[in-house]
């Protein structure tokens, strides 16, 4: 059975399962290996600080994650569908390795900020049924075009 996330090792945990992921996926990782440079052993203290700072509010993290993300949008740009395979992508690893409130909590304000972070790094009103039926425990159904 799984057990709910607890604190700043757990959030570690899908931090380090969502970027396996990331890496091996054929949409986002060309982002972190071809136009990107990643400096990895830099990136995931920051991405533990800002994960553990969104949901503990310790103010561990300091940086600017929308500023960052619209000068790499300027180089390549990123699309709508960018957006969702890395929702898609956070849920399933939080589902591999977690239930609970603490979870459910965690998607919620990932689908949050990914949906403030597309509009203001696209300049572009994101399409809110992809967002709607991302919610957790949501009913909703993708509109037939963005399916799948």
């Amino acid at each position: 059975m799984k057990t709910d996330l607890l604190g700043r090792p757990d959030l570690e945990l899908v931090i380090n399962r969502f970027y396996e992921h990331v890496l091996a996926d054929a949409q986002l990782a060309p982002f972190f290996n071809r136009h990107f440079r990643v400096h990895f052993d830099k990136h995931f203290p920051r991405m533990y600080d800002y994960w553990e700072n969104v949901m503990l509010h310790t103010g561990t993290y300091n940086g600017n994650p929308m500023r960052t993300h619209q000068l790499l949008h300027a180089k390549h740009p990123l699309a709508a569908s960018d957006f969702k395979r890395w929702l898609e992508l956070f849920f399933t690893t939080i589902d591999e390795l977690f239930e609970g409130p603490q979870a459910e909590e965690l998607k919620l304000r990932a689908r949050n900020i990914a949906f403030l972070m597309e509009s203001r790094v696209t300049n572009v009103l994101p399409n809110e049924a992809i967002y709607e039926a991302m919610l957790p425990n949501s009913t909703s159904q993708l509109p037939p075009e963005t399916a799948g």
